[in-house]
C-alpha cells in the first residue's frame, strides 16, 4: 500500500506518509445493497491536504487535460444535448448545477449550449479558476434556496462520506419534473478483482481497482447499490435516449442498458434518474 500510495501521488505532488502512519486501509459491504466502502476516512483537515497539496492544483489540471482528450469533449457535447432535447425546452429556458464541478468543464460546454449554469465545488483552487470562467460557485447553504431542472454528479459520490444525506439534499433542490445523473467508477466484480490485490493495474483495465482507490474513492458503487440508495432518496432510474446514434440498434441499445445492468449486478457508470412517481 506504501508503495502504491507513493507512486499513485508522486506525479500529482507528493503524499505525506507520516500523516498516515499507525492508519488502516479497511473495506467492508453492505449487506443489503452492497456497497462496498471505505471504514476509514480522513479528517477534514487532511482531505483539504489531499486535494490541495498532495494532488497539485497545477499538476492535476495538466494531467485532467492531457487524459480527456476531445473524444471525452464530444461525449460530454452529445450527453448535453441528448439532455437538452429529453427536456424538450430551449436551452435558455433550462437551469443546471454541476454538483462537484471540479475544473468547471462541464459547466462550460452546458453554457455554450445556452443553459443556466451554476456550480459547487469545494476545491478553493478549482472555485478559483471556474470563476475566471465566468462560473458561479454555490455555498452547501445556497443549494438549499434554490432549484434546478437537471444537476449533474460525475465522478463526485465515490469520494462523499456521507452519499445518501447529500443525495437527498439535491433531491430537495430538484424541481418536480427534474433529472440529476450521476457517475460512478465502475465497480462491478470488485470482490474478485481484490483477490489479486494488483494497485498497479491501469484504471480502465479489466482488474484495476480504481473503484477503492485508498483515500479518495470512499464508496464503489455496483448498479444495484447506486440504484437502491437512489430509490431511498426519492428517485427512480430512467433511460435518454441517445439522439446521436445512428441506427436503431444503438438506440435500442441505450434503452435497454438499465435492464442489463440490473441483470449482471453490473454498474451503470452513468445512470439518470428522477422523482418517483
Amino acid at each position: 500500500m506504501r508503495d502504491y500510495l507513493e507512486a499513485f501521488y508522486e506525479p500529482q505532488g507528493g503524499i505525506e506518509l507520516s500523516e498516515l502512519e499507525g492508519g488502516e486501509y479497511v473495506l467492508q459491504e453492505c449487506e443489503g445493497c452492497g456497497l462496498v466502502f471505505q471504514r476509514n476516512v480522513l479528517s477534514d483537515e487532511l482531505m483539504h491536504r489531499l486535494y490541495e497539496k498532495w494532488i497539485d492544483p497545477v499538476r492535476s489540471l495538466a494531467i485532467y487535460e492531457a487524459e480527456t482528450g476531445v473524444n471525452h469533449v464530444f461525449a460530454q457535447v452529445r450527453q448535453i444535448a441528448d439532455l437538452i432535447g429529453f427536456i424538450d425546452r430551449q436551452p435558455s429556458q433550462i437551469k443546471a448545477l454541476d454538483y462537484g464541478m471540479g475544473w468547471g468543464h462541464w459547466c462550460q460546454l452546458a453554457m455554450a449550449f445556452g443553459i443556466t449554469v451554476v456550480g459547487h465545488e469545494l476545491s478553493p483552487s478549482k472555485v478559483e479558476s471556474a470563476a475566471r470562467k465566468g462560473i458561479q460557485n454555490l455555498s452547501s447553504q445556497e443549494l438549499c434556496t434554490q432549484t434546478f431542472d437537471f444537476i449533474n454528479a460525475d465522478q463526485v459520490f465515490e469520494h462523499l462520506s456521507d452519499p445518501l444525506e447529500i443525495l437527498k439534499n439535491l433531491v430537495q433542490s430538484l424541481r418536480s419534473d427534474g433529472l440529476i445523473r450521476i457517475g460512478v467508477p465502475d465497480g462491478w466484480n470488485i470482490k474478485r478483482r481484490l483477490k489479486s490485490a494488483n494497485w498497479q493495474v491501469a484504471k480502465q483495465a479489466r482488474n484495476s481497482l480504481n473503484a477503492v482507490a485508498p483515500l479518495e474513492h470512499i464508496n464503489c458503487f455496483n448498479y444495484h447499490a447506486l440504484v437502491n440508495m437512489a430509490r431511498i432518496a426519492g428517485l427512480e432510474p430512467i433511460s435518454i435516449p441517445n439522439r446521436h446514434a445512428m441506427s436503431c440498434s444503438g438506440r435500442m441499445k441505450t434503452m435497454l442498458r438499465p435492464a442489463f445492468y440490473a441483470l449482471r449486478g453490473m454498474p451503470g457508470t452513468t445512470q439518470y434518474f428522477r422523482r418517483s412517481v
